[in-house]
């Protein structure tokens, strides 16, 4: 199978895990769930058994909530389909690790956090160019929910969503999930390049 990388993002309950579920049952015979959440309590290891109890017996689990691009690594050769799921847990425990959360009075270092997380995600998109198959991440659109009402909560969603443009513009393919409806994006995406020769070649000045 040819390399390839896509990107399955969406709000909560869109669907997203259920569309990224349904490419690796139909494309590849080996399956790789690389999981990155925490059981820190009864509500995620409730989840976690349930999606468990849903997931074909051949599947091989792998939790991963930090160290993601050795996960994938550890595959190479052995694996049709690697699913990921979720990036914006992982960037939740890797700020958590390795830098902590900060308090609400303090001012945090935001470029050594973004810088930090960047290279992190870097370091898995790399592995995940290195696999001989196909790699499927899964992420929350998290800026289009609820407002954050705290400054850690504003941060880590700006965190997030700095993520999901360095992911997208790395994958060969990204789906947006709602409604349990898929809508390839990167396919139809424009520049501002050519947003502006569409202008020029209507003779459009004023808008």
């Amino acid at each position: 199978m040819k390399n390839g990388i896509f990107f399955v993002l969406g709000g909560s309950k869109s669907g997203k895990t259920a569309f990224a579920d349904g490419l690796a049952k139909k494309i590849g015979k080996r399956t790789v769930f690389i999981a990155t959440a925490k059981e820190k309590d009864d509500e995620m290891k409730e989840r976690i058994a349930k999606y468990q109890a849903k997931s074909p017996d051949s599947w091989h689990l792998i939790d991963a909530p930090e160290k993601v691009a050795e996960a994938i690594r550890s595959c190479k050769g052995q694996t049709d389909v690697i699913i990921v799921d979720c990036m914006t847990l992982l960037v939740r425990n890797l700020m958590m690790q390795n830098l902590g959360w900060f308090q609400e009075d303090e001012k945090p270092d935001i470029i050594g956090y973004e810088t930090f997380i960047e290279n992190e995600i870097k370091k898995v998109l790399e592995a995940a160019s290195e696999i001989n198959g196909l790699v499927i991440f899964v992420s929350d659109e998290i800026g289009e929910g609820l407002k954050p009402e705290t400054k850690l909560s504003k941060f880590y969603g700006d965190l997030v969503g700095r993520m999901n443009q360095q992911v997208a513009a790395f994958a060969d393919k990204v789906f947006l999930l709602t409604c349990g409806l898929a809508l390839e994006l990167k396919s139809q995406s424009v520049s501002i390049d050519q947003v502006v020769m569409d202008l020029v070649s209507d003779n459009i000045q004023d808008f």
